[in-house]
């Protein structure tokens, strides 16, 4: 999908005119906020700070400014007044959201929407056509069962005890009866005296809460909408319970491109106003943030902060280069404008790239944060890719697109320790330990915890952290995942080997690894590794079948327990190697 077009289902799928499921369900981007359910909250309160949080994460993530300085007064650095700050606020704020606890299938909160297979659409469909159907039977002219009322009527014995309004109509001639007596009488006979339309009613409801049901059981998500037009007012320091009498309508930042001046002021011309070719920010910063996924560093170090207080881009030239190529392809290989694919390509194949990671101590002084591109990058990979890697170097990752998030590995007690024992953590089994990263579950308040240095998915977050601390070794070297993972690497290595001699087994498992050939002195420390293991297990052959039981992958039990588990422990130090944890 070209990015222009992502950026603006995500900001306005909703209102994209004969929206799609897959647009509306983009909209959830400006509801992925956390909600705050805590007894006595102010739901006004909630959601005011869940339109600054949208308000704030799109100025961020699209514009790399940081417009939440003007939340409670005009920015003191950047050309953002308080004003202009609710003008686009005013974007945002059209949602039916109440910010109370309309809550839909746990924790979502209105407004939702189904998301749902063609199969659940069709049958969706089927039983609310069922329902009405019924109920339009019910309410609609019923010949035989006012046939038997008149007979009824006309057999009705003296003294029979009725409700008063009914005898009262009853006792009215049958050609004076008001529309009212007419009612009373035939709601009482449908109700009490026929089992005819008993059975009707009894259809109806059943139909009808067979509709509600399966509706009920779809997944639902909390997306975007703008229902009812909602007055938009400056807020005195940005407090939900001070609103000024200053009424201000949807607009953009006024040091920017100028809105059309017949455009709609919706979330929907926001993104386009976005993506213009006029716009000055959105194709630099979103380049930006590929260079520093990659270099580790953006071309604006600043990735976050685009405004005064940000660093000057250090390559200007090449920073709107690339904003002009992504916007504008030249390159081979780009499909359509927005290529993202085209774009890493581009910068993946780029010489500037392809440089050795090695550094003298003269360039080192130099150009100590290779600001200057003296050379390839060399950076901790985030915590997220050393484990898909580690999987598919093992052969175990599942690259399944799409689909429900999955719960791998976990220690114990985290969630019951976060919770006070009020959530459990159930972990899955099968193919869901072995999805990508992007799939496992997240929880706010205690995150993945092998995902080290992630953000908090509390705020909008476009500059990661990368650390090395004792922590991530202990992980890497004792997790399940990467033990597992050592033990499936070890295991592949020896069913693709004809030649099972150490040195081979060892180069076949590197290079499974690290994508090149193992160096003759590395080869020599892993062979001399592989032989003190061998001795190890070969004395204690129940630590080896400990350590091959590791994970819930089943091994190949024709290999040989001893040699296995001997292999593993090399694997386990290769997955751990320098070149392996960082991108160099």
């Amino acid at each position: 999908l070209p990015f222009d077009q992502f950026l603006t289902w995500q900001l306005a799928g909703d209102l994209i005119p004969d929206a799609t499921q897959d647009q509306r369900l983009a909209s959830a981007f400006n509801r992925n906020h956390p909600f705050n359910g805590e007894g006595g909250r102010i739901p006004e309160e909630t959601r005011v700070e869940n339109v600054m949080d949208r308000t704030e994460t799109a100025a961020t993530a699209f514009l790399g400014l940081t417009v939440g300085c003007a939340r409670c007064h005009d920015h003191k650095f950047d050309p953002i007044s308080h004003k202009e700050y609710f003008s686009f606020y005013a974007y945002f704020n059209q949602s039916s959201e109440t910010g109370g606890f309309e809550y839909v299938n746990g924790g979502n909160v209105l407004p939702v929407m189904n998301v749902t297979s063609d199969a659940e659409r069709r049958n969706l469909a089927f039983h609310q056509k069922a329902a009405t159907d019924a109920a339009d039977k019910l309410a609609g002219k019923l010949p035989e069962i006012d046939a038997a009322q008149a007979a009824w009527e006309k057999s009705l014995p003296d003294g029979e005890v009725l409700p008063p309004a009914v005898g009262d109509a009853l006792a009215v001639a049958a050609d004076a009866r008001s529309e009212e007596h007419k009612q009373q009488i035939r709601d009482h006979y449908r109700a009490r005296m026929s089992p005819e339309y008993k059975a009707l009613s009894d259809a109806a409801n059943a139909a009808k809460k067979t509709a509600v049901d399966f509706e009920g059981g779809l997944t639902k998500v909390m997306v975007m909408n703008d229902a009812t037009p909602r007055d938009t007012f400056v807020l005195d320091k940005g407090a939900y319970n001070s609103p000024t009498d200053q009424k201000v309508e949807p607009g953009v930042l006024a040091v920017l491109n100028p809105l059309p001046p017949d455009a709609p002021r919706n979330r929907l011309t926001l993104a386009k106003w976005l993506v213009d070719e006029n716009n000055p920010l959105t194709a630099r910063v979103t380049v930006n943030r590929y260079w520093q996924q990659f270099f580790g560093t953006g071309i604006v170090k600043t990735s976050e902060d685009f405004g005064v207080q940000g660093e000057h881009p250090m390559h200007p030239e090449l920073l709107d280069w690339l904003a002009v190529e992504f916007r504008e392809p030249s390159v081979p290989g780009a499909i359509h404008a927005w290529d993202v694919k085209a774009m890493h390509r581009l910068i993946v194949t780029s010489a500037a790239y392809r440089q050795s990671s090695k550094v003298t101590p003269q360039a080192f002084e130099r150009d100590p944060e290779n600001r200057l591109i003296s050379r390839g990058p060399r950076h901790r990979l985030p915590a997220v890719v050393i484990r898909d890697q580690a999987l598919a170097a093992g052969g175990l990752l599942v690259e399944k697109l799409g689909g429900p998030p999955v719960k791998p590995y976990q220690p114990p007690g985290i969630w019951e320790e976060a919770t006070f024992g009020q959530i459990k953590y159930e972990q899955d089994h099968g193919d869901a330990l072995y999805r990508r990263g992007a799939y496992v579950f997240w929880r706010r308040i205690v995150g993945p915890t092998g995902f080290f240095d992630a953000s908090s998915r509390s705020v909008c977050t476009v500059k990661p952290n990368l650390t090395n601390t004792p922590l991530h070794a202990l992980t890497t070297l004792n997790d399940v995942t990467y033990v597992e993972a050592a033990r499936a690497l070890a295991q592949r290595a020896m069913q693709n080997c004809d030649d099972e001699s150490p040195e081979k087994l060892i180069a076949t498992a590197y290079r499974y690894v690290t994508g090149r050939k193992i160096g003759q002195t590395e080869r020599g420390v892993l062979v001399a590794a592989l032989a003190r293991l061998k001795g190890q297990y070969a004395d204690d052959k129940d630590a080896a079948a400990k350590l091959l039981s590791v994970g819930e992958r089943k091994r190949d039990e024709k290999l040989d327990a001893v040699e296995h588990a001997a292999l593993t422990g090399v694997c386990l130090a290769i997955l751990n190697l320098d070149e392996v944890l960082n991108n160099e």
